[in-house]
């Protein structure tokens, strides 16, 4: 393997997320109102942002411990399997998910709800796939068993 060997990642993940994100909401909002299913509704999301922000710093915390870079455009040190890696190969893309969806719920937007799939695709595509070709080229064997016990997303 060339030392220098990186994922091919072709767009930085915060980008397909946030733009997704402020297309949906640019293309509507529902009006606030105080009904008793709209705060509920609002109070999901606000524990959708936080379990979400949770989730990703706890995959930070994991990876820094391990060593290892949590820059998709780096070069991976460390295979990590524990922590939040145990339930997903992608913790901080779940993270970013449940975040997205959160803050829909609070503003209220469908549109943004409906650009979702479009961001996960995206991020399936031009980051997932470049990042899981480079580990498994960099841990081989190893990153093959681990993927064939842990699901990529959920």
């Amino acid at each position: 393997m060339d030392s220098d060997d990186r994922p091919a990642v072709s767009v930085p993940p915060p980008l397909i997320f946030g733009v997704a994100l402020g297309i949906g909401l640019a293309l509507g909002r529902t009006p606030k109102d105080a009904s008793p299913r709209s705060r509920i509704v609002r109070a999901l999301g606000t524990a959708s942002v936080l379990a979400g922000a949770a989730l990703g710093i706890a995959t930070l915390a994991t990876l820094r411990a391990a060593g290892t870079t949590a820059n998709p455009y780096g070069r991976a040190s460390a295979l990590v399997t524990h922590g939040p890696f145990v339930w997903t190969r992608n913790p901080a893309y779940v993270g970013a998910t449940s975040i997205f969806v959160g803050v829909a719920m609070r503003e209220g937007s469908l549109p943004a709800l409906v650009m979702l799939p479009i961001a996960l695709a995206l991020v399936d595509h031009h980051v997932v796939d470049a990042e899981e070709r480079y580990l498994a080229r960099t841990f081989g064997e190893t990153y093959d068993d681990y993927a064939r016990k842990t699901p990529r997303w959920f």
